[in-house]
């Protein structure tokens, strides 16, 4: 019987597309400029998903991408708007 909390990846899914996450929690070179840049993409045109994302980016992975947009939301800078296809990410709006 196959064990159940670990299975083989999919196509595409076990590579990584720079320097892989470092193990202390801190960003990679690569990380920091991908974030960077969808935090300005965001900036200017409202709100994105993973696949407009994936265009500016076209050797990064989507499951890439989706790691840096949930890195974004941990750091509080984006919100998440929709639910799977439909989904779509923009800044969030800070009130004081």
């Amino acid at each position: 019987m196959p064990d159940l909390g670990e299975s083989a990846p999919l196509e595409g899914e076990g590579e990584e597309d720079d320097a892989s996450v470092m193990t202390n929690g801190e960003l990679t070179d690569g990380q920091i400029l991908r974030q960077n840049s969808i935090v300005e993409y965001l900036k200017e045109k409202g709100q994105a998903q993973v696949w407009e994302i994936q265009k500016i980016f076209p050797n990064i992975s989507k499951r890439t991408i989706r790691r840096d947009f949930r890195s974004l939301l941990k750091q509080e800078l984006i919100e998440r708007v929709g639910e799977r296809n439909r989904t779509y990410y923009k800044m969030k709006v800070n009130i004081i």
